[in-house]
């Protein structure tokens, strides 16, 4: 079965489970780092809100070996649990007033998202680039993300220093910065029953918040840095793991700044995902210079 075939066949599957007030279509979708993945939308007229339910990684399963009619029901689970008959108010994400206390930013790799800058708002950070969404939640507390469009921001009435400040004072209150060593966060995925794991060979720390969602961004939560590398007691080096999270670990406890480099890149080309890319070399953290560089 090919991709094209899969697609179809999911899609005129679903449309049989799904049929009635339903309508199911098939959308292309600009991701970070200019990936297009497959999204499945089952409408209905009782909510302007759907799950987008990409199917690219389903075919993954496919080529894997997972019987089809097994991703048609995992598809499925994935619709009903996320599905909801609750609405949003569309002409509120032109309302500052209301909306300032939902807008917050994330980091992207600058030169992997030409095309998207030429059409939203940004701050350059170093060779990264700061851009801005409204985070939403619905009442059953379901949450997304809306990314802010120049257009948008035009409508808002706001410039783009107003909209930086609004999402630097949001940010850290909205997601919290987590920080745990290696061996904490190898535990959280192994489970409470596993063994205990040996320390830590080197002294690495994964930063990223509460939601687990664009927490690289916490490199810019004002004080945070500094207030990391003075309990470290050095200058940090920053390995930028995903746009969702980074690893830090002490200047003293790296020898050679070309092998972590090396590291990075064959970590991004085996173990990232391509929309999850953020870059392929570590940053530096002085410490008595308060300041970020690379």
């Amino acid at each position: 079965m090919t991709y094209n075939e899969f697609k179809e066949n999911i899609k005129k599957d679903i449309a049989s489970v799904y049929s009635g007030e339903n309508r199911v279509i098939m959308q292309p979708v600009k991701k970070n780092n200019s990936v297009f993945l497959d999204a499945l939308i089952i409408q209905n007229e009782k909510s302007n809100i759907s799950p987008s339910i990409y199917l690219n990684g389903f075919f993954d399963l496919i080529k894997d070996g997972k019987p089809y009619d097994d991703i048609l029901k995992d598809i499925i689970n994935v619709y009903e649990t996320y599905k909801t008959d609750l609405s949003f108010d569309t002409s509120r994400l032109l309302d500052f007033e209301y909306m300032k206390g939902k807008i917050a930013f994330k980091l992207i790799n600058l030169n992997k998202n030409l095309e998207l800058l030429d059409e939203v708002p940004f701050v350059r950070f170093l060779d990264l680039a700061i851009v801005f969404y409204y985070h939403i939640e619905n009442m059953a507390g379901e949450t997304g993300s809306i990314l802010i469009t120049d257009e948008m921001l035009s409508c808002l009435g706001i410039d783009l220093d107003t909209l930086y400040e609004t999402a630097l004072f949001n940010t850290p209150g909205l997601f919290p910065y987590t920080s745990r060593t290696i061996s904490e966060v190898l535990a959280s995925y192994l489970g409470n029953g596993t063994p205990c794991l040996p320390p830590d060979p080197l002294k690495m720390y994964v930063l990223s918040n509460n939601s687990c969602t664009f927490g690289a961004c916490a490199i810019l939560y004002p004080g945070l840095l500094e207030k990391l590398s003075e309990k470290i007691g050095e200058n940090l080096i920053i390995l930028p793991s995903s746009i969702h999270e980074i690893i830090y670990l002490p200047e003293s406890e790296v020898s050679d700044i070309n092998d972590i480099n090396e590291l990075i890149v064959s970590v991004n080309e085996t173990e990232v995902s391509a929309s999850e890319y953020l870059s392929d070399h570590c940053y530096f953290y002085n410490a008595e210079e308060k300041r970020l560089s690379f």
